[in-house]
C-alpha cells in the first residue's frame, strides 16, 4: 500500500519542474584567472570525516565537472539507514526522486510544502493519507501571501542534527541530475548534548541563529516536538552564524523588525556586522523582480546594518507623509555603483548543457525589465565558473571598504546562502501603518508575500591572502578573503548588460 500511495505522487507542480535531460558529461574547462576563485582551498578539516561541526558551504555536484567543494545529495542525508527523522521544506518537489534516497519504512517525516488554497492542500493530504510516517505542513498563506519559497532541512541522527540550508528545490535538476543546474547548500552538524548538560532552550544559552530559526518554525506552525527536538543538541558553534528570514503576512509591533529586510539589518547588526561606511553587493539570484531606486537602497541599507526606517524615513520625507514620531535617517551612502547583481543573459541560457527547456526555474519578467525604473546599470550576466551550468544560486557577497578587526581576525565582509532572490516579494516593504503613540517607528509595518530562509557568514582575511590577492586584478582581489568561506560560482568580473547592450533571459522565452 505504502509503495502504491508513494507512486501517486507525482504532483501537479512536477509538470513545472524541467525534464531530466540526457547530456554528455562535459569536460570542465580550463579557468581562467576571473574564474579561478571557485576556491582551490578546502574547508576547515573536520576531526570527523564526512561531518561539519563548524559549518560549510558547498556546490551541489555535477558529473563531468571537479566534486572540490561539492556534495551530492546521498551524501548530505547519509546515513540513509540510519536517519530517524526529518523536516523537509521545499517549493517545488520530485518525489520520485527524492524518496529513493531515503529507507522510507524507517525514516519519519515531516513535508513543509507550498499550497495557498485548501483544494490543494487536501490534494496533498489525500496523496499522503494512511502513510503513518509522513506528515505535511502548510505555512500561512492568507491574503498578500503567494509563495512559500524557503528551503530548509532538519536531519536527525541519534547522535547529532544536520541543519541544512540550501539554494536548491527538492528536485533531481536542482541537485545536479544531468548537470544541467547548479545550487549552493550551507550545512552544520550539531552533537546531541551529553545527559547533565546545560539545556540549550534557556535564553540565556540560545544563540541567535537558534531563536531566530525557533521564531521561524513556529511560524510555520511546525509541530511543537521538532522545537524540542532541537532543544536536545549542541547550537553552540552556530554563535557566529545569522539565521535570516522572511516570514510571510504583514508584521507590526516589534514583529516586523524580525524578518525580511528588516531582519536582515537587524542580524548583520547584531552580529557585529554593521558598517555605515561604504559596502561592495554582489548579489546572484535566479529571478529578479520589480526593482527600482528605493528596493535597491533598501537592500544596500539592510546590508551595512540598517533596520528599515531610514528607507522608510526618506521615502515618507519625499512624498511629504512622515509622521512626527518617525525616526530620524540616519546617513548612508549611495548604493549606486557599489551593488551588482548578477542573472543570465538569453546568450547564456542558449549555450548551456540543458538550453532554454532547463531553465523553467530561472524567472525575470520583459515588463519590469522594460520598466525606466529598472536600474539596467547595477545588472551583470551571471556565467557559472562550472562552464555549461545554469545558476539556480541565492548568493549575497558583501566585502567590506574598511576591513573590520574582531577577536576572529580581520574581518573582510559577510555572505548570505539561501532562498531569497532578489525582489521585494522575498525581502519584503516597510511602509507606515497606523501611527502609536511612543513608538520611533511611527507604528512601521512590513509587508511580506514569501517565506524564505537563509544563514549570514562572516568572512575573515586568510593567512597568505595578500600575497594571493596579488595574483589578481584588482576588480577580484576583495573576493580572495570571501571564496573561504564561500566559493564563488560566478564568473568576475561579469560583462554589463547596459555597456553591452545584453537582452536577459526573459520568462516565457525559448
Amino acid at each position: 500500500m505504502e509503495a502504491e500511495r508513494l507512486a501517486r505522487l507525482k504532483r501537479r507542480n512536477q509538470a513545472a519542474i524541467p525534464a531530466a535531460v540526457s547530456v554528455a558529461a562535459p569536460m570542465k574547462t580550463k579557468p581562467g584567472p576571473s574564474s579561478s576563485l571557485d576556491g582551490p582551498r578546502k574547508a576547515k578539516a573536520d576531526p570527523t570525516p564526512g561531518l561539519y561541526h563548524e559549518g560549510v558551504v558547498l556546490k551541489t555536484y555535477a558529473a563531468g565537472y571537479s566534486s572540490d567543494r561539492t556534495i551530492t545529495f546521498a551524501d548530505l542525508i547519509a546515513p540513509a539507514d540510519t536517519l530517524k527523522s526529518c523536516l523537509l521544506s521545499s517549493f517545488i518537489w520530485d518525489f520520485d526522486w527524492l524518496f529513493p534516497h531515503f529507507n522510507t519504512k524507517q525514516t519519519n517525516f515531516l513535508l513543509v510544502m507550498h499550497a495557498k488554497y485548501p483544494q490543494d492542500r487536501q490534494q496533498i493530504e489525500n496523496d499522503f493519507a494512511g502513510i503513518g510516517n509522513i506528515r505535511v505542513c502548510f505555512p500561512p498563506m492568507e491574503g498578500q501571501v503567494n509563495c512559500m519559497h524557503s528551503k530548509l532541512m532538519l536531519l536527525f541522527w541519534d547522535d547529532r542534527c544536520r541543519i541544512v540550508v540550501p539554494t536548491a528545490n527538492l528536485t533531481g535538476v536542482d541537485w545536479g541530475l544531468g548537470s544541467v543546474m547548479e545550487n549552493m547548500v550551507w550545512l552544520i552538524d550539531l552533537p546531541r548534548l551529553l545527559p547533565g548538560s546545560a539545556c540549550s532552550s534557556t535564553d540565556n544559552t540560545e544563540t541567535g541563529f537558534q531563536k531566530s530559526l525557533k521564531i521561524f518554525l513556529l511560524a510555520q506552525t511546525v509541530p511543537d516536538e521538532i522545537l524540542r527536538k532541537l532543544d536536545l543538541f549542541d547550537f553552540s558553534k552556530t554563535r557566529h552564524v545569522g539565521f535570516v528570514h522572511s516570514i510571510g503576512g504583514s508584521h507590526t509591533g516589534n514583529k516586523w523588525r524580525q524578518t525580511g529586510h528588516c531582519g536582515l539589518g537587524a542580524t548583520v547588526t547584531e552580529m557585529g556586522l554593521a558598517d555605515e561606511g561604504p559596502i561592495e553587493v554582489d548579489f546572484v539570484t535566479s529571478s529578479v523582480g520589480s526593482l527600482n531606486d528605493e528596493f535597491m537602497r533598501s537592500m544596500y541599507l539592510a546590508l551595512q546594518g540598517d533596520d528599515g526606517l531610514t528607507e522608510l524615513t526618506l521615502r515618507s520625507q519625499r512624498r511629504g507623509k512622515m509622521k512626527q514620531n518617525v525616526a530620524k535617517p540616519r546617513s548612508f551612502q549611495d548604493w549606486r555603483g557599489r551593488f551588482r547583481f548578477y542573472f543570465p543573459s538569453t546568450d547564456v541560457v542558449k549555450a548551456s548543457n540543458g538550453g532554454p527547456s532547463c531553465a523553467g526555474t530561472i524567472c525575470f519578467s520583459q515588463k519590469w525589465w522594460e520598466a525606466q525604473t529598472f536600474p539596467r546599470d547595477a545588472m551583470r550576466d551571471c556565467v557559472s565558473v562550472r562552464d555549461g551550468l545554469l545558476m539556480h544560486n541565492k548568493l549575497i557577497l558583501v566585502r567590506y571598504c574598511n576591513p573590520k578587526q574582531t577577536n576572529d581576525g580581520l574581518c573582510m565582509g559577510y555572505a548570505y546562502v539561501g532562498s531569497a532572490n532578489l525582489s521585494e516579494s522575498a525581502w519584503g516593504r516597510l511602509v507606515q501603518g497606523a501611527p502609536v503613540k511612543g513608538l520611533r517607528d511611527g507604528g512601521a509595518k512590513q509587508n511580506l508575500r514569501n517565506w524564505e530562509a537563509g544563514v549570514i557568514l562572516p568572512c575573515f582575511e586568510g593567512p597568505g591572502d595578500v600575497g594571493l590577492a596579488k595574483e589578481y586584478p584588482d576588480k577580484l582581489q576583495g573576493f580572495v578573503p570571501v571564496s573561504h568561506t564561500v566559493p564563488i560560482p560566478m564568473v568576475v568580473p561579469a560583462r554589463s548588460y547596459e555597456t553591452l547592450s545584453l537582452r536577459p533571459w526573459l520568462f516565457g522565452a525559448r
